[in-house]
């Protein structure tokens, strides 16, 4: 069982970070969340990933902290495709008798700096707590007599 609870609609505005002027090109709600859904399969799975190397530390990873960790992988995802698109685009179009549009450099910050975010948001609680037997050792009170430690 999969300890991250979302669904699609959850990473979704105004329940999530997504907004679907992200992704123009899903014309539909229904296209919106398939494609969001492809990026919470990704972000369980790392999530999944994460959980195990708790276990590992001798830490659990509960419920609240996997969901926040998938939507700022999703956050992060969807910051990362917006940002493709503006790098990849033009940064000023004008089509006889159809309009223009153009966006600035300024924005093109602002979603490096949001995808870094969400990055950092991930990335900041993906990491297992660093206790290991051996820190865990060390950390015990003093005791009399020749310390023993072990590597």
């Amino acid at each position: 069982m999969s300890l991250v609870t979302l669904i699609a609609a959850d990473c979704i505005a105004p329940r999530g970070p997504v907004q679907p002027g992200f992704f123009p090109e899903a014309t539909t709600a229904d296209a919106l969340e398939e494609h969001v859904g492809v990026y919470l399969a990704d972000a369980t799975a790392r999530v999944a990933a994460v959980a195990s190397a708790f276990t590992a530390a001798g830490a659990a990873l509960d419920t609240p902290t996997a969901n926040d960790l998938a939507l700022a992988w999703v956050a992060y995802r969807a910051w990362d495709a917006v940002l493709a698109r503006l790098i990849a685009d033009p940064a000023s179009y004008t089509a006889q008798d159809q309009g223009s549009y153009g966006y600035t450099g300024t924005q093109v910050t602002a979603a490096r700096d949001a995808r870094d975010a969400a990055l950092a948001r991930y990335t900041g609680a993906s990491v297992p707590p660093a206790r290991s037997a051996a820190t865990a050792a060390l950390a015990r009170p003093a005791q009399s007599g020749p310390a023993r430690i072990l590597w």
